[in-house]
C-alpha cells in the first residue's frame, strides 16, 4: 500500500528513525444521502419560473493507525499521532429560483441561489497548544449567488448572449478534517524523511467555500442552412483558494494549517464551427485559448518554504495554476444516418499542464514554470440497427484511445517526463524501495493515460 508523506509518522523516534518498513492500517467510509425537488411553471407567454431545493447529508468516518512491532500491543494509543480517528456529519442545503422572460426582442434569464454548508467540525482556540487547547465549533457558511443572462438577436440568424453569475464550492473534505486531533510531531528529531516532509499539516473545518464570479460574452451566427459558428469569451474571478499558514508551538515546533489565502483568475476565448448532420455527414470543431493564473497552486507552499534551511520567505507572485491548459481542440466527425447506422470519431488535443521543476526535492524554478507533454486522444463509436422479428437490435462498437497513445498525465518533477527520472543518479545505485528494486520503483504506469480499450456489445429494444 502506498502511504503519503503525512502518514509516515511513528509513536516515538525508535520505529521512525530506524529506517524499518512502515505498516499502516487505513479505513474510511463515506455515506451520502440526497434529497432533491424541482418545480417549473409557465405563468404566461412571457414568463417561465423554475425553482428547486436540494439537501445533502454526509457521514464521514476514518480510522488510521500504524502497526509498531516494538510496542507490546503493536498499536499505538489513540492519543498519539500514529492513531487517528474521526466521525463527522456535515450537510449541505441549497435553493434557487429563476425566471425566464421571453420578449419579442430578447430573452432574459434572472435568478438567485442560496447555498448553506454546515461543516460539523471543531478548531483549536490556541495555535501554540493546538492539541490540548479548548476547541470551538466551526461556523456554518452560506452565500446568496445571483445569476443573470441575456440573449439578444442582432439579425435573423445571429444572437449575442451575455451572462453573469456567482458560484459557491465547498472545499474537499480532506482539507477540513485531516489530522483530526491537531497533533504536532517534533520536526527537529526527524532525520528521514527530511524535515521538509509535510508531517505537520492540519485540517481546518472553518475553511470558507471557494467563491467564483463568471462573466461571459458570446456570439452565435448561422452561416447557411448547414453551417454555424460561435465565439465566446469569458472571465472567472476565483477567491478563497486554499493556502497554508505556518504556526509555531510553545516548544518551537512548526506546523501548517490550511486557510483561505490565495486567489486566481481564468480568462479565455472559444471558437466553434459546426456542420449539421446532412447527407450522412456531420462535423464540429472548437478551439479554446485559456489562461489560468493565481498567486499559488500548491496549498502547502508556505509550509514547504518554512522547512528550508534557512526558512524561505514565501513569494507572492502570479503563476500558472495547476489546470492552466493554454490550448484545447475538440473535433468530431459523424458518418451515417440516425436510426440505421452511425460512425463517429471524436478527437481531443490539449497542450500540457504545468508542473514545478524540482531537483533533489528542491524547487529549482518558479512554481509551475515547466510544461508537461501535449495530450492527444481519439475515440471511435459505431452502431448498426437491426430489425428482426419485430424487435430492434443495436450492435455497437466503442474504441477508447483508438491510437493507443500513452499520454503522460503525470511526470517526474526533475525531468518533466513520465518515463524516466534523475533520482537514481543521486540516491545511490540500486538501493531498493520496499519490495522493489530502484528501477522497478520508478516504472510508473499510473503516470500514463489508459491504453486502448475496446467494447463490443448488443442492445435489445423491448
Amino acid at each position: 500500500m502506498y502511504v503519503p508523506s503525512d502518514r509516515l509518522l511513528a509513536t516515538g523516534a525508535n520505529a521512525f528513525l530506524s529506517g524499518g518498513q512502515q505498516m499502516w492500517k487505513f479505513a474510511r467510509t463515506t455515506t451520502t444521502h440526497l434529497g432533491k425537488a424541482d418545480f417549473t411553471s409557465q405563468f404566461n407567454n412571457a414568463h417561465q419560473v423554475k425553482s428547486g431545493l436540494e439537501f445533502r447529508t454526509h457521514r464521514l468516518w476514518m480510522h488510521e493507525f500504524q502497526v509498531v512491532p516494538e510496542l507490546p500491543e503493536r498499536i499505538p494509543p489513540s492519543t498519539t499521532i500514529s492513531n487517528n480517528e474521526y466521525l463527522h456529519h456535515p450537510y449541505e442545503f441549497s435553493a434557487f429560483i429563476q425566471d425566464k422572460m421571453e420578449f419579442i426582442f430578447m430573452v432574459v434569464n434572472a435568478g438567485i441561489r442560496f447555498d448553506y454548508f454546515e461543516p460539523d467540525g471543531e478548531i483549536p482556540t490556541d495555535f501554540t497548544h493546538p492539541t490540548t487547547s479548548p476547541r470551538i465549533k466551526a461556523e456554518a457558511k452560506w452565500q446568496l449567488s445571483p445569476r443573470f443572462g441575456i440573449a439578444y438577436p442582432i439579425t435573423e440568424k445571429g444572437v449575442i448572449h451575455v451572462s453573469y453569475g456567482h458560484f459557491f464550492q465547498i472545499p474537499n473534505f480532506e482539507f477540513l478534517y485531516s489530522n483530526p486531533e491537531f497533533e504536532v510531531y517534533p520536526l527537529q528529531s526527524i532525520t528521514s524523511p527530511p524535515p521538509q516532509s509535510l508531517l505537520n499539516t492540519m485540517g481546518n473545518a472553518d475553511l470558507k467555500p471557494q467563491e467564483t464570479v463568471i462573466y461571459e460574452l458570446g456570439l452565435q451566427q448561422q452561416l447557411s442552412n448547414f453551417f454555424g459558428i460561435a465565439v465566446t469569451t469569458y472571465y472567472k474571478d476565483i477567491r478563497n483558494l486554499l493556502g497554508t499558514e505556518v504556526h509555531k508551538t510553545y516548544q518551537g515546533d512548526r506546523y501548517a494549517r490550511y486557510i483561505n489565502r490565495d486567489y486566481g483568475y481564468i480568462r479565455g476565448i472559444t471558437f466553434e464551427l459546426e456542420k449539421r448532420q446532412t447527407g450522412g455527414i456531420g462535423a464540429s470543431v472548437d478551439y479554446t485559448y485559456q489562461i489560468a493564473k493565481g498567486n499559488a497552486s500548491d496549498p502547502n507552499t508556505a509550509f514547504l518554504d518554512a522547512q528550508t534551511d534557512p526558512p524561505k520567505e514565501t513569494e507572492k507572485q502570479i503563476v500558472p495554476l495547476d489546470w492552466d491548459r493554454r490550448h484545447q481542440i475538440n473535433a468530431s466527425l459523424t458518418l451515417g444516418y440516425p436510426g440505421n447506422y452511425m460512425l463517429s470519431l471524436i478527437g481531443r488535443f490539449g497542450s500540457g499542464l504545468p508542473y514545478t521543476p524540482t531537483y533533489q526535492n528542491t524547487q529549482v524554478a518558479v512554481e509551475n514554470s515547466g510544461q508537461r507533454p501535449n495530450q492527444l486522444l481519439i475515440d471511435l463509436y459505431a452502431y448498426k440497427m437491426i430489425q428482426l422479428f419485430h424487435t430492434k437490435f443495436s450492435l455497437y462498437l466503442k474504441i477508447y484511445n483508438l491510437l493507443d497513445r500513452l499520454n503522460e498525465n503525470n511526470v517526474f518533477l526533475d525531468t518533466g517526463r513520465a518515463g524516466y527520472t534523475l533520482e537514481p543518479l543521486y540516491v545511490g545505485g540500486t538501493q531498493p524501495r520496499g519490495i522493489n528494486t530502484l528501477d522497478q520503483y520508478f516504472i510508473r504506469p499510473d503516470y500514463y493515460s489508459e491504453p486502448r480499450r475496446v467494447q463490443l456489445g448488443l442492445e435489445i429494444g423491448l
